[in-house]
């Protein structure tokens, strides 16, 4: 796996119009906390965080970030926390950082990804998605891309619950066993669209 670096600056005390001008110029306010260290406020570049999410895992990116300290390089290892957006713009206004411990597990969110051709779409029927990601605990350097699911042996009325799925050897899926991810539906049951969820999400409490 390649590092993503990223370079960073230590953020002190400053002035609402120091913080605007930095902003201007493309800075994000950040912060790093975590096991075993002080909270670190740092500004990094919205465009080059960006470009690191596009060309890695998006957020779940393990990230390298560079800085420097009483005159010495520091790098330390993170992972985006939480990234608050501007409401209007939608750019990065601050990002939360969390320090990561290779020996211990962290919870993210990782998207779904579908394979395959049902044949039951083929058949007419209607493929549903009732999951777009999973939530799941891995190791920081076991964390997947997405997680594909396969649905070339799915037929009119089948459906994939997340109890469904082979046992991952490198992280653990949270969802609830009994969750759908995918169903078909004849043709005449998916054009009730929003109601297909709904029906979805009844048969999951059903089956509790």
């Amino acid at each position: 796996m390649h590092d993503a670096i990223l370079k960073a600056a230590l953020r002190g005390e400053l002035k609402k119009s120091e913080l605007k001008t930095a902003k201007l110029k493309g800075e994000v306010p950040a912060i790093i906390y975590g096991r075993s260290i002080e909270n670190v406020s740092i500004f990094v570049n919205g465009q080059e965080l960006l470009k690191t999410y596009h060309k890695h895992k998006g957020k779940n990116t393990i990230i390298k970030l560079v800085y420097e300290e009483n005159n010495k390089e520091k790098t330390i290892n993170v992972m985006s926390h939480d990234i608050e957006y501007d409401p209007l713009s939608h750019k990065i206004i601050h990002v939360d950082f969390v320090k990561l411990d290779e020996r211990h597990t962290i919870q993210v969110n990782v998207p779904i990804n579908i394979i395959g051709v049902a044949p039951g779409v083929k058949a007419g029927g209607v493929l549903i998605q009732n999951l777009n990601s999973f939530k799941i605990k891995s190791l920081p350097n076991k964390i997947p891309n997405c997680i594909d699911i396969d649905v070339s042996e799915l037929n009119i009325g089948d459906v994939i619950k997340v109890k469904d799925l082979a046992d991952k050897i490198d992280y653990t899926i949270e969802n609830e066993p009994i969750e759908i991810i995918i169903q078909v539906q004849s043709a005449k049951k998916g054009k009730a669209g929003d109601e297909g969820s709904s029906a979805a999400a009844t048969e999951t409490s059903g089956a509790k």
